[in-house]
């Protein structure tokens, strides 16, 4: 089940962060953060916003977040969107899910367009947002270091 999320759903979105931050595959945090520390994270969405979580028996197996983009007033009609899947929720379908869930609530909130930026080698991520629809828009070529290597990141997006 897909619900939007509530401050009491954010331990477990930020337990299931921080594995990826210790992975180094989808964010470019480098050191876990407590739940504390997403809270302004988390109150800066609201309902033209929206975090979502998923659920099964009432444990959260990953979240999505559609984010403001850029936040001078005329990117309002873009957002950028993140999904986090449960490390043991993988290869359940839930990524596809949540992004589909995202695409329609997108659309009811009239945006125009979705933008996801991904590390050019997580191509599970690649793969889930480029079979909905979503499109090369650019690459941003050595953007980040982690860990001393340069990673790029692959802008795609989604007009509605």
């Amino acid at each position: 089940m897909i619900e939007q999320a509530n401050l009491s759903d954010l331990k477990a979105i930020t337990q299931i962060y921080n594995d990826y931050i210790l992975e180094r595959s989808a964010t470019a945090d480098l050191q876990p953060v407590s739940t504390k520390e997403r809270e302004p994270w988390f109150k800066a969405h609201n309902n033209s916003r929206p975090i979502f979580v998923y659920k099964e028996n009432g444990e959260i197996l990953g979240y999505c977040s559609l984010s403001d983009f850029n936040p001078k007033i005329a990117y309002d009609i873009s957002v950028e969107i993140s999904i986090y899947v449960a490390k043991k929720a993988l290869g359940m379908g839930v990524g596809k899910q949540l992004l589909s869930h995202a695409i329609d609530e997108a659309r009811g909130l009239n945006l125009k367009n979705i933008i996801a930026l991904i590390f050019s080698q997580n191509k599970a991520s690649l793969g889930l947002f480029l079979k909905f629809g979503f499109e090369k828009w650019g690459e941003l070529p050595s953007i980040c270091m982690m860990d001393n290597e340069y990673k790029d990141v692959i802008i795609l997006g989604l007009k509605l």
